[in-house]
């Protein structure tokens, strides 16, 4: 279920650049679908799967994290007003202010602080072209050590993982 991340992460971005162009309804839309989407990521890595539903209450409250779900009461005014734009952006003639597209922007910042993963796999999917050539990287440098030190056996010592580990269902 990487895609899940994988688009969660990307709807952010888009979040990011509607914003810099004014655009705060699709800022909006963008902003829930993260949050739809990390939190069903969330879920997924869990439980293995995730609930068909929008609803970010439930989302919140499936994920039985005290944090998460703090999050979610502290912040419930927004929240309420981020879900409900997925269907207003989609089908009503609705406009948002900049200071509302901003809040949700910065709640939206404040999920990824709250679940570093969602920092690191967005260091990850920023470096990905490093670490899927990391073994040649390697046999790269093993080469240019050995050159350089002809009189000694060269071992390059390292590891990553290219897969993620699957976590057991609870």
């Amino acid at each position: 279920m990487d895609f899940l991340r994988k688009n969660a992460l990307k709807f952010f971005d888009e979040a990011e650049e509607a914003f810099k162009k004014n655009d705060y309804s699709f800022t909006m839309l963008f902003v829930e679908q993260f949050f739809q989407l990390t939190l069903k990521y969330l879920l997924c890595k869990k439980y293995g799967e995730f609930p068909k539903t929008r609803s970010l209450k439930t989302l919140f409250q499936l994920t039985k994290n005290d944090n998460l779900i703090s999050y979610y009461k502290q912040n419930l005014d927004l929240l309420r007003e981020i879900e409900l734009s997925y269907i207003a952006s989609r089908y009503m003639d609705v406009e948002y202010s900049e200071n509302i597209a901003n809040k949700a922007l910065n709640l939206a910042k404040k999920l990824c602080e709250e679940t570093p993963m969602i920092n690191y796999f967005k260091l990850l999917e920023k470096n990905k072209e490093l670490f899927e050539n990391a073994t040649n990287i390697a046999k790269e440098i093993a080469i240019k050590a050995r050159e350089l030190f002809k009189d000694c056996e060269v071992y390059i010592i390292g590891s990553y993982a290219k897969k993620p580990t699957p976590y057991p269902q609870t």
